[in-house]
């Protein structure tokens, strides 16, 4: 399986970071994410659009001002 962030796909940052989000934190990204069918749903039609699959991450990161999403090299 290909590595998100070698492929440069948008990744949450470092394990370090995630493993310090409280327990009401990781439920608002498990939210988030569940209100935008094109980050896990395959049958969404964006869901192979990487533009808006990365613009959703963006969208994401900066509304849960605590979630770091880095761009792969």
């Amino acid at each position: 399986m290909t590595d998100p962030v070698r492929a440069g796909k948008i990744a949450i940052s470092g394990r370090e970071n995630y493993e310090k989000l409280s327990t009401e934190q990781i439920l608002k990204v498990i939210e988030s994410i569940e209100s935008h069918p094109l980050l896990w749903d395959m049958t969404d039609p964006a869901y192979k659009d990487t533009e808006k699959k990365n613009d959703c991450w963006w969208t994401l990161e900066k509304s849960l001002k605590f979630l770091k999403v880095e761009k792969g090299k």
